[in-house]
């Protein structure tokens, strides 16, 4: 896997697009998911809690085609590898392996999701079923707060995850970071982009060798400073205290102990077409962690609501400006929550993300006799 390969996802483009594209790169999502750890160029901004990034590399998988190294995808009975314990990255992120897929068949899903309906001209191709021990989601976070604006667009967020047994090169990251302080620790701090509201993290150890790390984007240094006195930790707890930094939205905080990998997944892969274009509608649900869907929200990403299901619509991204093909343009990613600790996410054509939507508000369980499941399931 080349190291921009998620630039290359992002920026996908239908020009060029073969009938085997879809299927092969069906097969190459898994691929992408095991290699999520490494992919991003240096100074991407990873969600603060990355499942989101994989489904938006999955919806893009089908748009173009990118010269990969396919792996074959370990099958039942064939046992799950070993996940190597989390370590802190380069840019100062908590970082762990990535996981096992194995297929499952629709109809013997305990999770079955589809629409009531599909925009008008759309039709199914396939369904795939996943389930992975990943890892790439590592640790969530345990507190996770959100600035926004009139229209609910997200202008800044800081997200608190730990704390994590986590192995540590400091030789390694001294050379990469800035000395600082965080809540009374010495920490490091990595300005992961160069603007003055970019993306920021710090990296501190706790008094029991465990390692803490806040991220924070959207605000100026000074104002991250500000919003991290509102930050409580008390062993392994962590709280927020609204007085300090007034304006903030807490849109999660863990209240049990401290959470641990793996997480295990099961992933919904539907592809879809208008005889011509073919769309990918990925619902992924995750346990034992379930986080509200805001979690996984962007500076500039709106949250709101889809048949009062929580939703993001996601700022537009990729295209020529992002790096992509002369020509090609921005994508905007829609994303819902359709039951608890469940993401399902769309690239709707510009000019049909009302029909999109629709189909996104009517996802539910379906019995695992559902016709569909037998015509279009595949392994």
């Amino acid at each position: 896997m080349t190291p921009d390969l998620d630039s290359l996802l992002r920026a996908a483009d239908p020009a060029g697009r073969t009938p085997d594209d879809a299927a092969l790169l069906a097969r190459v999502r898994d691929r992408v998911d095991v290699e999520r750890a490494g992919s991003l160029p240096a100074g991407h901004r990873r969600s603060p809690w990355p499942r989101r990034v994989t489904l938006i590399a999955a919806a893009a998988a089908v748009l173009t085609a990118v010269p990969l190294v396919i792996s074959a995808v370990q099958d039942d009975g064939g046992g799950a590898p070993a996940l190597v314990s989390p370590a802190v990255a380069a840019d100062g992120s908590i970082s762990c392996a990535d996981g096992y897929a194995s297929v499952v068949r629709p109809e013997e899903a305990e999770v079955r999701l589809l629409p009531d309906e599909l925009p008008s001209g759309w039709a199914y191709r396939s369904i795939m079923v996943r389930h992975n021990s990943r890892a790439s989601t590592c640790i969530p976070p345990s507190l996770a707060v959100v600035e926004q604006d009139a229209a609910g667009v997200v202008t800044a967020r800081l997200a608190v995850t730990g704390p994590v047994d986590a192995r540590i090169d400091r030789l390694h990251l001294v050379d990469e970071s800035e000395p600082d302080t965080v809540l009374g620790h010495p920490a490091l701090r990595f300005d992961v982009q160069a603007s003055t509201t970019g993306l920021r993290r710090w990296v501190w150890t706790d008094g029991q060798g465990q390692q803490w790390s806040v991220e924070a984007d959207g605000m100026t240094l000074e104002a991250a400073r500000q919003a991290l006195t509102a930050v409580r930790v008390d062993g392994p707890q962590v709280g927020w205290d609204p007085t300090l930094s007034p304006g903030w939205v807490v849109v999660h905080q863990r209240a049990g102990a401290p959470y641990a990998t793996p997480q295990h997944v099961t992933t919904w892969w539907t592809e879809l077409t208008d005889g011509e274009i073919t769309r990918v509608l990925d619902v992924e649900v995750f346990g034992p962690v379930q986080l509200p869907l805001a979690v996984g929200a962007d500076v500039g990403d709106r949250l709101t609501t889809l048949a009062g299901r929580p939703a993001i619509i996601a700022r537009p991204q990729g295209g020529e400006a992002d790096g992509g093909p002369p020509g090609s343009t921005p994508r905007t990613f829609v994303l819902v929550e359709p039951t608890a600790g469940a993401l399902a996410l769309v690239a709707p054509p510009d000019d049909e993300r009302s029909g999109f939507e629709q189909m996104l508000a009517s996802l539910r369980q379906v019995p695992s006799d559902d016709p569909r499941l037998a015509r279009y399931g595949t392994d």
